[in-house]
């Protein structure tokens, strides 16, 4: 009898704990994973036969800090979200008679998000997410290519998709897919051919595990 108080206790324990989840209100963010830049992947042996070695990459390390406030309407919360993120450089190397020619792409962005979250239990959550990101992408590398080095910024959309699980005591998990919609660059070996598609704001591909607390 004495057990079976006690489970009942703890059931009841646990059924209040899950009503207090998915809570609407501020929050913060910290998201980690793999991203980068849409930068072309390119074979320069077809094009240039002197060529000795060659290595590119434009995927790494990619990371969102985030903040933003959630409305609830029953099992629906709909909010605003603003966030900056950083991810990894695109990177070109050559090497051939004339020596080793590199090119970067370094970028980040800020973001203003819409937020919709559907809750389909007390503690287990799907969302959408979609506004506007100013992005800013510079260029470097070597100085054969130093007359087309820029630093670019631009408005452009973003949308992302994810899903959640919330704890009573406000911290919740979540994994997150997002896509910032710009441009592709094309990359060359010629300053001179790549003058007017070098600089072009890349669209960027993130997706991360996060924590997050509601307050």
């Amino acid at each position: 009898m004495k057990a079976l108080i006690k489970l009942t206790a703890i059931t009841a324990l646990l059924i209040s704990a899950s009503a207090l989840a998915a809570k609407p209100g501020a929050y913060i963010g910290l998201n980690l994973g793999y991203g980068g830049m849409d930068t072309p992947s390119v074979n320069f042996k077809n094009k240039y036969p002197d060529t000795y070695s060659y290595s590119q990459s434009s995927r790494g390390f990619a990371g969102r800090i985030n903040a933003g406030y959630l409305w609830s309407q029953d099992s629906l919360n709909y909010g605003i979200e603003l966030g900056y993120a950083t991810y990894a450089n695109s990177k070109y190397s050559m090497t051939n008679k004339d020596g080793t020619m590199t090119l970067k792409y370094s970028g980040n962005s800020l973001d203003l998000l819409g937020v919709i979250q559907y809750n389909f239990t007390p503690n287990w959550n799907v969302f959408g997410k979609a506004g506007l990101a100013y992005v800013t992408q510079k260029t470097s590398g070597s100085n054969a290519f130093k007359a087309v080095f820029k630093n670019n910024n631009k408005v452009l959309p973003e949308v992302a998709l994810g899903a959640g699980y919330e704890f009573a005591n406000g911290i919740g998990l979540n994994v997150t897919a997002s896509h910032i919609f710009g441009n592709q660059p094309a990359i060359d070996c010629k300053a001179e051919e790549i003058k007017n598609d070098i600089n072009q704001v890349a669209s960027v591909d993130m997706v991360t595990i996060g924590i997050s607390y509601n307050f």
